[in-house]
């Protein structure tokens, strides 16, 4: 906001990037700004190199950097080939990338909770580690998170019509909003995943995420190559769910028979079939209600009473979602038959 409305700036921020440049600058000045910040901290310090420390945290955060790039492969690498894999012109491939590009930002509603859930929980799981009920702890904090996830979840595919028209301004971006729910079930996956692999980071084996991450994105790769020609950005999305359920279900797996962690298998399946089973409920009934299917409604709108119709009932269907899973967990009414190894 600054720079470009600052007249005498000195020759070397006007760079032929224009305006491109100054997110770079931005981003410099926040993290002198944040390590100014962090000096204080350092006051006292012993300057010197502990070898068998170093060692030790690169051993644990070297795989860590595995699991971040493979991160980045498979949530980038479906956008990033779309244009050369697609077998239209690349007219056509690119604008069918802009719509995929629309829907994957109602998707990012989930994503950001998700990343906003890992940011506060990690401490929270380290902290823990090694601690009396440690285990029982993680398995609450997995379950709440699922209910968390699936209620959001079930917002936005409820809603979908209203933030379809609330955020994809052009009509042209809203025809693949249908392609949003698969979005909203990777994302969930991977909520999940973070949940389970908590056992790997708390017991120093990393080395077992950089195993389940590179294997995750060999299958982005696979299946993005394989059904993107078929599929179009629907094949992405597919790709993108079957690699963070393959994740979440290998890390599970490999977490169970090393660190047991007492998940409510039951409790957390049921929540998720009665999520799609109120998703499915709604996208059936909105046609019933309001006379124009989901699609129609998201693309192009409706009159004053076919959105209250529509926003009703989606409110309907989520408080009772809400309410009945309070009910569940209150009364217990649910076996609580864990994972075991």
């Amino acid at each position: 906001y600054f720079l470009p409305r600052w007249p005498e700036a000195p020759a070397w921020l006007s760079t032929p990037l224009g305006g491109v440049s100054y997110i770079f600058l931005a981003t410099l000045a926040s993290s002198i700004v944040s390590f100014a910040l962090l000096l204080p901290e350092l006051r006292g310090l012993p300057w010197r190199i502990d070898g068998a420390r170093l060692r030790s945290m690169l051993a644990f955060s070297l795989p860590l950097v595995v699991v971040g790039l493979s991160f980045i492969v498979n949530e980038t690498l479906d956008r990033t080939i779309f244009p050369l894999v697609y077998p239209g012109s690349e007219v056509e491939s690119l604008a069918l990338l802009g719509v995929y590009g629309g829907a994957y930002k109602l998707a990012m509603l989930l994503a950001l909770f998700t990343q906003a859930f890992r940011y506060g929980a990690e401490p929270f799981f380290f902290r823990e580690a090694g601690q009396l009920g440690a285990e029982e702890k993680y398995a609450r904090v997995a379950k709440y998170f699922l209910i968390a996830s699936l209620l959001g979840a079930l917002a936005v595919v409820l809603f979908l019509p209203a933030l379809s028209q609330l955020f994809l301004q052009q009509a042209a971006y809203r025809a693949g909003v249908d392609v949003v729910p698969i979005l909203l079930a990777a994302n969930l996956c991977l909520g999940m995943y973070y949940n389970f692999s908590v056992w790997y980071k708390v017991t120093d084996a990393t080395r077992y995420g950089a195993y389940v991450s590179l294997g995750g994105a060999a299958v982005t790769i696979a299946l993005n190559l394989i059904l993107i020609p078929r599929f179009g950005f629907y094949g992405c999305a597919w790709a993108t769910l079957v690699c963070y359920a393959g994740m979440m279900i290998a890390t599970l797996a490999l977490g169970q028979s090393r660190y047991p962690v007492p998940y409510e298998g039951a409790r957390m399946l049921l929540y998720t079939g009665l999520a799609a089973a109120f998703a499915v409920c709604g996208w059936l009934v909105i046609p019933e209600v309001c006379g124009l299917d989901v699609m129609q409604l998201a693309i192009d709108g409706g009159s004053v009473s076919q959105w209250t119709q529509a926003l009703g009932l989606g409110l309907v269907l989520t408080v009772a979602f809400a309410v009945v899973v309070g009910l569940l967990e209150r009364r217990g009414a649910v076996p609580t038959a864990s994972v075991s190894p």
